[in-house]
Formats: C-alpha cells, structure tokens, sequence
C-alpha cells in the first residue's frame, strides 16, 4: 500500500500529467487560431462577392459607363506607331463599334478609343473621366469641344508615366473635363491606350457628386478589405511560429496575393508617389 501511494505522488507522473494538459492546452489555442483564420479568409470571400456586388450597383447610377452608357469606336494599332492625327485619318470601317469594355490581352498593340459625350450626360461643369485599370502603363486623353476644329487638349497619365497619374490625390487616373461651352452639343473623346501587361480599358463620366460617392464607397471597401487581411495574416504568422510546420508558413505566404490585389487596384504606387503635381496640357 505504501508502494502504491508513493506510485500515485510521485513527481515523474505528476509533470507527465502537466505536460499532457500544457499540450491539451497549446492543441486548443491552435485549433482555435485556426478556426478563427478560416473564419477570416470566409468574411473576406464573403465581403469582396458583397461589396462588389454593392459598388457596381451605386457605381451604375452614379456615372456614366463607357460601353453601356456610351457606345464607342475602337481601333488596334499593331505597330503603336500611330500618333493622333494618323489616327483621325483612318477610314469609319477600320474602327469597330463596341458597347462594352475592350480587352485585348497581353499584346504590344496601342488601343484607340473615340467617343461622343452628348451634353445630356454632362453638368454644366465638374466633370470627370476615369480610366482604369491602374496598371495600364501609358493612356494618353484628347479631348475638344464637339463639331469644333480648334486643337485636342491632351492630357497623360498611367502606371509608368513620370508625374501624377490623377488629377486627384486618387489611385486610378482621373481627368478633368472642360467646362461646355454655352450652346455646345457636348465633348469628343479620344484615348490612346498601351501597356506591357493585358491591355483593357474601362473608363465612365461622372460629376462632383458622383465621382465623390464613388470614390468613398470603393476606399471604404477596399479599406474594409486590406483590414481584415492584414488580420488574418497577423495572426497566420503567430500560428506558424508557434506550431512550426512547413504548411502553416505556405498559408503565410499564399497571403502575399493581398499585396497583388493592392498593386492591381492601384495602392501601391498611390502610395509610394511622391505627391499630386498638376497635368501638363497642351
């Protein structure tokens, strides 16, 4: 009897017993850690299909999208060599009509744009033009009064172009439209697009209050986004320290594609630019 007492108090199995709990205890916390990382990447899928969904719906109503709203004519130039007034000489069947967004992949081409804004879709003045993506690395806009044969104010930006891509302290290229003229039947656009990366081109009209809530409600959702990203990558990392197993730091490292999604979107160089200079126009 005295063996079997000394057997149940003796301090070897008394610290087995506290290793068991200990490990009881770190199995929890990680299983724990772990539910609440998949329950962070699920709120993230959910938010994005939410808040795009969301964002497209008040982006319709709040500008004027090139393709559905505005009908334009496109052209590819294979050799990028075209400059504005070969352009302008093209005969109307080498330009193809479109109602929706132009997409031409990874190529070397140069895309030309060439619309019609009616002074019906205009205010008076506080227009805007936005053209996206961020990533297109040169897009050049020519703009003029419509049935008019005075010059095209020119206007550039892009993800490689040396100044400000905006003429607002704003991540995609945004331009300022002129004032319409008293009696004016509206503006003729042209843009020039060319890039190293897939060439496309989504573009839409928008006034003072439009451009605002757009703007608000997209920062306001990426914010959301990178938030909860930053989040779950947070606590990815202290799981992978404190478990030390190769698939965990996979997980960290699948989480980088948040940095891709913030150089699409245009945060990345937003941030890393040296301020807001005003456009050169000519």
């Amino acid at each position: 009897m005295q063996v079997c007492a000394e057997r149940r108090t003796n301090p070897a199995s008394t610290d087995r017993g506290t290793t068991r709990d200990n490990v009881g205890n770190l199995t929890t916390m990680h299983l724990f850690l772990a539910q609440t990382i998949a329950a962070l990447r699920m709120a993230l899928l959910c938010s994005t299909a939410i808040g795009l969904t969301l964002l497209l719906a008040t982006s319709a109503r709040a500008q004027q999208q090139l393709g559905p709203d505005l009908p334009f004519q496109w052209y590819e130039d294979h050799t990028a060599a075209a400059d504005l007034d070969a352009f302008l000489k093209l005969p109307p069947e080498a330009l193809t009509w479109a109602e929706r967004p132009v997409s031409l992949g990874y190529t070397r081409s140069a895309l030309w744009i060439k619309t019609f804004i009616p002074s019906t879709r205009l205010a008076t003045t506080g227009n805007w033009l936005s053209v996206g993506p961020a990533f297109i690395d040169d897009i050049t806009l020519y703009v003029r009064p419509h049935g008019t044969e005075g010059d095209w104010q020119r206007k550039d930006s892009g993800d490689l172009w040396p100044g400000s891509r905006s003429e607002l302290d704003y991540r995609i290229p945004t331009f300022a439209l002129p004032d319409l003229e008293p009696g004016s039947a509206g503006l003729d656009l042209i843009i020039r697009a060319e890039s190293s990366s897939a060439l496309l081109i989504r573009a839409s009209v928008l006034d003072d209050l439009g451009l605002l809530e757009h703007t608000t409600r997209s920062t306001g959702f990426w914010s959301f986004y990178f938030g909860l990203a930053a989040i779950s990558l947070c606590l990815a990392i202290l799981l992978a320290i404190a478990i030390n197993q190769r698939f965990l730091w996979a997980i960290c490292a699948f989480s980088l594609t948040y940095v891709l999604v913030a150089c699409i979107e245009g945060f990345v160089s937003w941030m890393m630019a040296p301020g807001c200079p005003t456009f050169s126009t000519t």
